[in-house]
């Protein structure tokens, strides 16, 4: 009996709803849709999509409140993923990958916009760079490796200038060169 009483409620509340919701959009001049943006109450909410002149997908966003909330993602013109980024209340926050035709590039952290912890980057499906970030700077330790996944260097960062002892190594493990650096200056 109680369950009867709240679905007046629920259908009243979900048709208010859809009232107050609806979809804005932009077309190219070929009559292909350009932009189809989700609006509630004013503001965007839910799903945007930008299209190319194709009609395939350029870029999918999640809106709450007029800011960027959630996963987006971003595609070349063949329909092939470019990009996903994570937003928190309009600002980048959390993993971002980037991809060049269909294949992991770069996997970057981001904290308030800012590039912070690992940041990796990828050739031919195989991990070529950790970069250390701390608040948008290099800091830290940073390693490149050759093809074959063996270490290359290991460069050490502070505020973004190289700092301390870096190495090179020969693919074999064996030490080829050292350098001590202060401040970006080779000492």
């Amino acid at each position: 009996m109680q369950k009867k009483r709240w679905l007046p409620l629920l259908l009243a509340a979900s048709l208010t709803t859809l009232l107050h919701a609806e979809i804005s959009k932009e077309y190219y001049e070929n009559g292909k849709v350009h932009f189809a943006i989700n609006f509630e109450n004013g503001k965007k909410n839910g799903i945007t999509k930008e299209y190319y002149p194709n009609g395939n997908l350029k870029a999918r966003w999640r809106y709450k409140d007029d800011r960027l909330n959630g996963l987006s993602l971003q595609y070349d013109e063949r329909g092939v993923k470019t990009a996903e980024v994570n937003f928190v209340d309009g600002k980048q926050q959390g993993i971002t990958r980037k991809y060049v035709n269909g294949r992991l590039k770069y996997e970057l952290n981001y904290d308030n916009e800012q590039l912070n912890g690992t940041v990796k980057e990828y050739e031919k499906g195989r991990l070529k760079a950790k970069w250390h970030y701390k608040n948008g700077v290099k800091e830290g330790l940073s390693i490149l490796y050759y093809p074959s996944g063996k270490k290359k260097f290991e460069l050490n960062y502070k505020n973004g200038k190289l700092n301390g002892l870096s190495k090179e190594y020969f693919e074999n493990g064996n030490l080829k060169a050292e350098w001590h650096y202060k401040e970006g200056v080779l000492n």
